[in-house]
């Protein structure tokens, strides 16, 4: 094998190790934000003071003595100019990985951090539905592509209703509990894709911002045989009508990039959707090369599995690892810290690619690796087909440890964890912040105020969560304000006030800030409160 350096090891220990994870974006410059971190520039949606000086209270931020860390925060970077910014990436706030058990039509849902299978899920009320591609979304739902009567699967991760109103919720608890079709009350749509023949297969979920500063959520389905891609409203199962024809391309894989574009690759092609306009560009591949699993890297390139190769949107052009022609990967994934991983199961084993050099390191596995993920802290599975396994491999020591839930013909090779899709993203990201209350006595809590910039299709929400220092984790938190939209101040008290919410000795303000394009991002330069002690006014 040229180029390549071998590696075969065992896990020394049977933790998975829990790693920060870093994302990036091409979109991003040497500070480590997006495009410009320098702040906004004139034309840009802007909220709150230009100044800080005269604000009463406490004050966070630039320009203040109290600057913003980013290492109290999730997804985010510090400008140059102080502001708080996002990150190169995004988060995703769980720890699942979703399993298409293809042989027995089913789908499992796994925590990557113990292993434990936490429930398992008929994907379609016959026995032939043949389930395959999982897209999973930042909160850890999933949708699943039926290949054998074309539709697709919604199941909720958690917080599941209870619809027959009995006071329990129905639901599995673990691979050996799959209740009948129709009874899991954690199933939340099931949806025909094309005509039945059509054989469903790249899935991926967007999120897409609306004027009104929410996000919502839709399920793109590839029908192959129809050369079509399929978009589905991801609250209730509906088809919205609006259907994209990628011919020639036949959509078997499917991968969200920045700029609300999809990428779908099959039979030796690849064609790029924008979701906005519908219209697709197809951009042929080199030669005898093929196609088969793909993914988008932090840089916003895009890698598909077959022959392993890149695509450069930005250039238009393709490069790939310099590999024997009979060395075929199947799914592909690329981490933060900029090495692509490929599934080489007929070879016992997981390629990683160094995206800089394209330098390949072969880790023998022993296992049958057909689909590839990278999980909430960063650790590589490998999904086993054939056998009943997965690969669980820590990018740093290499070392790997075998999970056996166990499958059932596990043909799984998508975005099953949804890191993919924040990688390639960077759509979210937190901050948080305790301001005290008085040192003895009530506290009155007064005004919020801001000083906030977006762009583009970019937002910023605030929410307050008030008690006891300790009991502000699991507090319940009170919606203040979303930017663009509200104007500061904000009066607290009444806040909390209305939401029935009692004032407590001490505040934290949780500052969410997100892109709705994966390119454009917000700038939160200062957030200040003022409150009221017995007999003074701070």
């Amino acid at each position: 094998m040229r180029g390549k350096i071998e590696v075969s090891r065992e896990r020394c220990s049977s933790g998975v190790a829990a790693l920060v994870v870093t994302l990036a974006l091409a979109a991003c410059v040497e500070s480590g934000g997006f495009g410009s971190t320098t702040g906004p520039s004139p034309g840009e949606v802007g909220d709150g003071s230009d100044t800080v000086d005269g604000w009463p209270g406490e004050r966070i931020g630039a320009g203040t003595d109290a600057p913003f860390a980013a290492d109290r925060g999730q997804g985010v970077v510090v400008a140059p100019d102080g502001s708080l910014t996002l990150e190169q990436g995004g988060i995703i706030g769980h720890t699942l990985i979703w399993v298409a058990n293809s042989w027995e039509g089913t789908v499992s849902k796994l925590d990557t951090r113990t292993g434990e299978e936490l429930g398992r899920y008929l994907t379609g009320p016959s026995d032939e539905m043949d389930p395959s591609r999982t897209a999973v979304d930042r909160a850890g739902n999933v949708a699943v592509a039926n290949r054998g009567l074309s539709s697709a699967t919604y199941v909720l991760a958690g917080d599941c209703p209870d619809r027959n109103g009995d006071g329990v919720v129905t639901t599995s608890s673990g691979g050996a509990q799959v209740l009948p079709w129709g009874s899991d009350e954690c199933m939340k749509w099931h949806t025909p894709v094309g005509d039945p023949g059509a054989v469903a297969r790249g899935t991926v979920i967007e999120e897409r911002g609306g004027l009104d500063g929410v996000f919502d959520e839709y399920v793109w389905v590839g029908a192959f045989e129809e050369q079509r891609i399929y978009e589905i409203r991801a609250d209730d199962g509906t088809l919205t009508g609006r259907v994209a024809d990628t011919s020639p391309t036949y959509p078997y894989g499917a991968a969200l990039g920045p700029g609300n574009k999809i990428w779908v690759c099959g039979e030796g092609r690849l064609a790029e959707l924008d979701t906005s306009t519908l219209e697709v560009t197809q951009h042929p591949l080199p030669g005898w090369r093929e196609t088969y699993g793909i993914t988008v890297d932090r840089d916003g390139n895009v890698w598909t599995g077959g022959s392993l190769q890149r695509f450069s949107p930005s250039t238009g052009s393709w490069d790939w690892p310099e590999l024997d022609e009979e060395e075929w990967v199947g799914g592909v994934a690329a981490d933060a810290a900029g090495s692509v991983w490929a599934a080489q199961g007929h070879e016992g084993g997981i390629l990683r690619v160094d995206s800089a050099t394209l330098e390949v390191t072969w880790v023998q596995t022993g296992g049958y690796e057909h689909g590839i993920a990278v999980d909430h802290d960063g650790m590589i599975w490998g999904i086993d087909f054939e056998g009943d396994t997965a690969t669980v491999l820590d990018p740093s020591s290499l070392d790997f440890e075998r999970v056996r839930p166990p499958f059932a013909g596990a043909y799984t090779y998508s975005d099953m964890t949804g890191y993919q899709t924040a990688n390639a993203l960077r759509t979210e990201g937190r901050y948080r912040h305790v301001f005290e209350g008085c040192p003895s006595g009530p506290t009155v809590w007064g005004d919020l105020r801001w000083d906030i910039r977006t762009l583009g299709s970019s937002r910023v929400t605030i929410v307050a969560r008030t008690g006891d220092v300790e009991a502000l984790g699991p507090a319940g938190g009170v919606a203040i304000a979303v930017v663009p939209g509200d104007e500061p101040p904000v009066d607290l008290s009444a806040a909390l006030a209305a939401a029935g919410v009692p004032a407590g000795t001490a505040l934290e303000i949780e500052v969410g800030l997100y892109s709705g394009d994966g390119v454009s991002a917000p700038f939160v330069r200062a957030i200040g409160v003022d409150r009221s002690c017995p007999g003074t006014i701070e």
